[in-house]
Order: structure tokens, then sequence, then C-alpha cells
């Protein structure tokens, strides 16, 4: 498995690989067990690939690629040092890929002297976390595009890595 930055030529396959894994994660759909299906739709909205680009100019993107295909993706920002939108294909799950993506997201923090991180985790990956040492879960309500969306943030101290 290789781990890079993401390019522009990624955001089809970043958007298709974000979108096979919501749906995958939240089956059955419809009903999901976690989210509406009005809210999935806004979550999709907004990792178009269009969407993608434009978040890359603010996010750091890193892709988890295997043979050449992307297989996992994790978005950075930095301002808000928060850590979001882990992705890894259902197929690829449970297989170090996702570990590996927080991995180098943290150390690309600690490289950019980011000594605190939050998650915002969706509920349905919210357990993920807390094994990789992202500690106070609280859920928050957000609203994205009219919606309200529930999620689980968690934080860490990077420099106890």
């Amino acid at each position: 498995m290789k781990i890079r930055p993401f390019i522009k030529n990624d955001a089809q396959n970043v958007s298709h690989c974000i979108e096979e894994t919501t749906l995958s994660s939240n089956q059955p759909y419809p009903p999901c067990k976690f989210y509406s299906q009005e809210t999935l739709n806004i979550h999709l909205q907004n990792y178009s690939p269009e969407k993608i680009l434009a978040k890359s100019l603010s996010a750091k993107i890193f892709i988890a690629e295997i043979d050449g295909n992307i297989v996992g993706t994790v978005f950075i920002l930095p301002r808000d040092k928060i850590i979001r939108g882990l992705f890894v294909l259902p197929e690829f799950q449970k297989k170090n890929v996702g570990r590996s993506l927080m991995n180098y997201a943290e150390n690309w923090c600690i490289k950019h002297n980011i000594s605190k991180v939050t998650i915002p985790a969706s509920l349905n990956a919210a357990s993920f976390y807390p094994p990789l040492g992202y500690i106070n879960p609280q859920e928050k309500t957000v609203i994205a595009n009219g919606t309200k969306i529930r999620e689980i943030q968690m934080e860490k101290n990077l420099n106890k890595k």
C-alpha cells in the first residue's frame, strides 16, 4: 500500500470511494441505521468531485493506493486542527488501511506543529477511533445544507504519540 498526497486527477475516484464507503457502511440503505437517506444524500453531495477539488484548496488530502487503485482517503483541515473524511473501501476495511491513513495524517500534523487534533466521526465510525488514542467523545449536532447531522467529536494529543 502506498499513501500519497491528493492530485486533481484523483477527484472522481476519491468521490467514488467516499460514496461506496458511505453507502456500504450505512446499510441497509434505506432505511439506514444511523442516518436518514436525506442526510446521506447531503453528505454525498458534499463529496462530489467538484466539492473535493474545492476542499483541496484548504485541506490536505491523502490517498491510500493498492496496485494503483484508490482504496482510501483522509482529509486534514490544518487551520482548524481537524482530521476528518477517513474513508476506506469496504473490501479493504479491517486490513490496516484506515489505521495507516490515520497514522500518516497524525504524523503530517506533528511535522506541521499541530499537537492536538479533533475528529468529528460519523456515528457508525465512532468506535474506530478510541483504540487509536482518541478520547473525550461528545455527541454533537452540526448543520450541513440546512440538515442536522449527528456526529461524535473526539480529540487526541499528538505529543503523547
